[in-house]
């Protein structure tokens, strides 16, 4: 699919994710980031645009956003093994893949590994306990430890992650520098 010059590798049987790619659409993500950031300026918060950290990044919408409004590189995480495949497409399509670190792991406050269901769609997709697919966990302390990031690096965090984000304030705290 194109949305505004850029090319996205999308599954054909997801509904979730035709909608976003509907003519009379705007590209929503770009959108609501460049509004947290603008509001964010105006409180007196000016994100750095070093590193932006997308947790539950799917195909990319995000993660090419995030590049478009200057940040220098991307980590996206991504647990479901399609989603995470079609996100690397995406990003060597559009020429960026140097410039982002996909992590193919669910972020939680443990590591490990867990169920993750996806039959609402990959935008839909959560941790349930047992019976989907077998998915990685980290948490955010563990990646930053294994050098995945430099949390010194993060200016900006999104976390899109269905039904998760009750449980997510054990996740690590990321301060955003002047």
């Amino acid at each position: 699919a194109e949305r505004d010059g850029l090319l996205f590798v999308l599954p054909t049987d997801d509904p979730t994710l035709g909608k976003l790619f509907v003519a009379r659409e705007k590209h929503k993500e770009r959108v609501v980031l460049m509004r947290a950031l603008e509001r964010l300026e105006e409180t007196g918060i000016r994100p750095v645009r070093t590193t932006f950290l997308d947790v539950g990044a799917n195909v990319g919408t995000t993660v090419v956003a995030a590049l478009q409004a200057g940040f220098e590189s991307v980590v996206a995480c991504e647990p479901v093994a399609r989603s995470a495949r079609l996100l690397r497409a995406t990003l060597a399509l559009n020429g960026v893949e140097e410039r982002v670190r996909v992590v193919q792991a669910a972020v939680a406050g443990r590591d490990g590994t867990a169920s993750i269901e996806t039959k609402q769609g990959s935008r839909k997709a959560r941790l349930v306990p047992g019976g989907g697919e077998q998915v990685r966990v980290a948490s955010l302390d563990r990646l930053a430890a294994d050098g995945v990031f430099d949390p010194a690096e993060i200016g900006f965090v999104l976390m899109d992650v269905e039904g998760y984000r009750g449980r997510s304030t054990d996740l690590l705290a990321v301060r955003l520098r002047d």
